[in-house]
């Protein structure tokens, strides 16, 4: 696995188009809500599996 991070700025995730995403609770790339798990999408307040960090 290789992760891009100089740790210094706001870039969303999605400027990669390498990037993949997972479930950490279905371990799919498919989340509990059955739609695909994405570096934005994931972060959104209204899915219904979101939980804050």
């Amino acid at each position: 696995m290789y992760v891009f991070s100089d740790g210094g700025d706001d870039r969303d995730a999605d400027d990669y188009g390498s990037s993949s995403y997972w479930c950490l609770h279905t371990m799919k790339s498919i989340g509990p809500d059955d739609d695909l798990v994405d570096g934005r999408e994931c972060r959104k307040a209204s899915r219904s599996c979101y939980q804050p960090l």
